[in-house]
């Protein structure tokens, strides 16, 4: 097997939100915030019955690397040209399941909005916003089994 060309982005476009001046807001009012719009799915999380079988496919069928793991429990994988800290998680359990997509934002607000989003929507059952251990990701954590009322 020969790895490709490399195809990822070399970095995402964050910007910084509006820095105060006196007498203005810096932050819209909720009912004039625009929609957060993810720029990229920057990961996907799933639940698996055998960690080592998925680590065993994604790496050598379809050429993932392993970024680290925790024995059979979990284990993170990145692509061969760089990425993110992982591009896939596979979490121990009892059977197949989605844990959760991470969608790159260009800010920190665009997290609390997109949880905003989601909420709006029905979305209601979540953790809140952030960060994650490994990578120190700030995320708007909300399950991908939190059903819309």
């Amino acid at each position: 097997m020969k790895p490709g060309p490399k195809t990822t982005i070399n970095g995402s476009q964050h910007r910084s939100p509006q820095l105060p001046s006196d007498g203005k807001r810096c932050a819209p009012y909720s009912g004039q915030a625009r929609p957060a719009l993810p720029q990229r799915l920057s990961h996907i999380a799933r639940m698996t019955s055998s960690v080592p079988a998925q680590l065993d496919f994604y790496t050598r069928v379809l050429g993932l690397r392993l970024s680290d793991r925790s024995g059979d429990a979990v284990a993170f994988l990145h692509a061969p040209h760089g990425s993110d800290h992982h591009l896939v998680a596979f979490m121990g359990s009892t059977g197949p399941a989605l844990h959760h997509l991470s969608w790159d934002v260009p800010t920190v607000e665009d997290v609390g909005l997109g949880m905003r989003r989601m909420h709006a929507a029905g979305y209601t059952t979540g953790w809140g916003v952030g960060r994650h251990v490994l990578g120190s990701n700030v995320s708007g954590n909300s399950p991908a089994s939190g059903k819309p009322r």
